[in-house]
């Protein structure tokens, strides 16, 4: 069972629906537990996890990637990337801003 972030952007926002649609590209957060199994974890562990978000066949796909990040980094959602935001640029580098309004300057290559 997703929990926290996993399941936030499961659940309680329009992300998985924009990522159905093929507008969500990206999503990057910080959480200090994803899933509900296993023992308890301590509080002040956190991991950045990055869910890139494709289509193939006809399925949606989310391919994780999990880094260690320091115990004091907010948890939370950092970046979310829309294809209509790498379009309106042209791709390169472009200003987003994450969901609490903190600006990431991500590159498209």
């Amino acid at each position: 069972m997703l929990i926290n972030e996993a399941a936030s952007y499961r659940e309680e926002h329009d992300y998985f629906r924009e990522a159905e649609d093929g507008e969500l590209l990206m999503v990057t957060a910080v959480s200090n537990r994803l899933v509900s199994v296993g023992g308890e974890v301590e509080a002040q562990r956190r991991v950045r996890w990055h869910a890139i978000i494709r289509q193939i066949d006809g399925e949606l796909v989310h391919e994780l990637v999990y880094e260690p990040c320091a115990a004091g980094a907010a948890v939370g959602f950092e970046t979310i990337l829309r294809r209509s935001d790498v379009l309106r640029n042209g791709g390169g580098v472009y200003d987003q801003h994450s969901p609490s309004g903190a600006p990431t300057n991500v590159k498209i290559a």
